[in-house]
């Protein structure tokens, strides 16, 4: 079995089986990271009659999203591994991709009043921070995804993706053994500057 923790923005996680379809799927926009996460985990597991042990793998998202969401899966993730279970991470802008798609934009709430742009295609990828009001305008004649549809916009969302086809994106991850680091909006010393 597979755990799957998403905390960038909320809370999401689930359990998967061996061929990676989902036994048991949780979001909740409410719920407090840090203050519920982890024994909603066990009321699952233990549900599903499993113990910690029994996981084979977790898989998380390691962002971009909230700088405290993010540590949360990530804190986690290091105590998963005390007890030599593989965890392994990726980005949500790599969703579409996984998915097949060739080219695109992905984009999120970068909170400060920025958007948080990545844009590929098959020879390049690029990402930058953009000021809220002018993202509409970059946004037009392109392939739009999003975490959760945080503009109003027509855009396909990851966590959707995720949800509807864990076989084509948390199997690539177990598979490839992905393991990527904390990706913030900002460089820390930017992000935390006093004003």
């Amino acid at each position: 079995m597979h755990l799957f923790i998403d905390t960038t923005e909320m809370v999401t996680f689930g359990l998967l089986d061996e061929n990676f379809r989902w036994k048991e799927y949780f979001f909740d926009p409410k719920a407090t990271v840090s203050t519920k996460l982890h024994s909603l985990i066990f009321q699952m597991l233990e549900k599903n009659e499993m113990e910690f042990l029994d996981l084979t793998s977790v898989i998380y998202c390691a962002g971009p999203g909230s700088y405290t969401g993010m540590r949360v899966a990530e804190g986690f993730a290091k105590i998963v591994e005390w007890q030599e279970i593989e965890t392994y991470s990726f980005y949500h802008y790599e969703v579409p991709q996984m998915c097949g798609n060739k080219s695109g934009i992905w984009f999120a709430n970068a909170f400060k009043g920025e958007t948080f742009i990545y844009e590929w295609n098959e020879s390049q990828s690029s990402h930058n921070l953009a000021l809220d009001k002018n993202i509409i305008e970059s946004l037009k004649g392109k392939k739009i995804f999003s975490l959760r549809g945080e503009f109003d916009t027509e855009s396909w969302h990851t966590a959707d993706l995720i949800k509807e086809k864990p076989d084509q994106t948390l199997k690539v991850i177990f598979d490839k053994k992905i393991k990527r680091n904390l990706f913030y909006y900002r460089p820390l010393n930017e992000e935390f500057k006093k004003c």
